[in-house]
């Protein structure tokens, strides 16, 4: 087989690749390490604060930001979408212009979004990377943090794995399944 035979076979037998994971918009801005100092962001590392936080370091920031969508599922789904993949994305994002920013990005990088919506804020995580290329992460979930296991259908995780497709969970969803199982058992150890 080659050239055009071997694309459309390729394109023809594609296996839908679905990841679960948290919505989130990446935020990136560059700036010295003075910066951090003076936000109280750690070198190298990743705080949880609120969106208040976020907001309050940008306007310190000098520098314009990138704002793309993001999360680890996300954007290993949009990887498997820009090669050529069948790939779709799961996840929780506020109704706002950053939960529409998720869905009309995803699309244009060829993946298909379900995304569950929510009256919180789209989650965000700020990265400021500093000249040495070390990314210091605010991070705040918002909507992404309210996703449940309820929310996760047979559609997307069942019938990947009757069809041979493949999923692509984060540890988050290992966590879900925890809370069922608390819920569902109270007092059994976990």
């Amino acid at each position: 087989m080659r050239g055009k035979d071997k694309l459309q076979f390729i394109k023809n037998n594609r296996q839908l690749i679905v990841g679960i994971g948290s919505a989130l918009v990446d935020i990136l801005i560059h700036e010295k390490d003075e910066f951090l100092k003076k936000t109280g962001a750690v070198k190298g590392g990743m705080t949880l604060v609120d969106k208040e936080t976020i907001e309050r370091t940008l306007a310190l920031s000098s520098d314009n930001a990138s704002i793309v969508p993001g999360g680890s599922a996300c954007n290993t789904i949009v990887g498997i979408g820009k090669l050529g993949g069948a790939a779709r994305f799961v996840g929780r994002c506020g109704k706002g212009d950053m939960g529409e920013l998720i869905e009309r990005d995803l699309r244009k990088q060829n993946v298909e979004p379900v995304l569950f919506r929510s009256d919180s804020p789209t989650g965000r995580v700020l990265s400021i990377i500093t000249p040495d290329a070390q990314r210091s992460m605010f991070t705040y979930l918002g909507a992404s943090a309210e996703t449940r296991p309820e929310d996760i259908s047979e559609t997307n995780i069942i019938s990947c794995i009757i069809n041979g497709n493949y999923f692509f969970p984060t540890a988050w969803c290992f966590i879900l399944s925890l809370t069922c199982q608390v819920k569902q058992n109270p007092g059994d150890p976990v």
